[in-house]
């Protein structure tokens, strides 16, 4: 064996005592789902509506009742991972935004419903209200479709990586 296999062979045996493993670690997109009273006309949004409802701007279902947006706490998992969806903000930006119009003396931020249960009760029997959950906590309420595709489907685009 030659000097420079030798020497080869050495680090090659080194290397493999003192490599860092790799592991990779499978994400899973978290999807959410939006969801209505199930007593809405609303059944389907594009994600501009989405944006516009969820940034303060008014907007009505088919029936003239104005929508309210309700929000997770901010920082929360489903919070970020639809503000950055769905408004394409980081949490910084998003209280930024707020804070920008609330100066300029527009509407405010969207209210935030502390737990998944209240949330649920509230959208279920207040005419108009919208929020996001995951879809294995829906109950009493009714999923929107987000552009003709229900949550869950191939092509459902309100989703984000854990």
């Amino acid at each position: 064996m030659d000097r420079r296999s030798a020497l080869h062979g050495l680090l090659l045996a080194s290397l493999g005592s003192a490599a860092p493993r790799v592991v990779w670690a499978e994400t899973q997109a978290a999807v959410l789902a939006l969801v209505v009273a199930a007593s809405s006309p609303l059944r389907d949004l594009t994600l501009a509506d989405l944006r516009r409802i969820f940034t303060g701007e008014p907007f009505s279902d088919p029936s003239g009742t104005q929508v309210v947006p309700l929000n997770h706490p901010p920082h929360t998992p489903d919070r970020v991972g639809f503000d950055r969806v769905v408004l394409g903000m980081a949490p910084d930006a998003v209280a930024k935004f707020w804070l920008d119009r609330r100066i300029r003396g527009q509407s405010g931020a969207p209210r935030t419903v502390d737990s998944l249960g209240m949330l649920l009760k509230v959208v279920a029997k207040l005419p108009g209200a919208i929020a996001y959950i995951r879809p294995q906590y829906i109950k009493d309420v009714s999923a929107l479709k987000i552009e003709g595709v229900p949550p869950g489907k191939p092509g459902y685009r309100i989703l984000f990586g854990e």
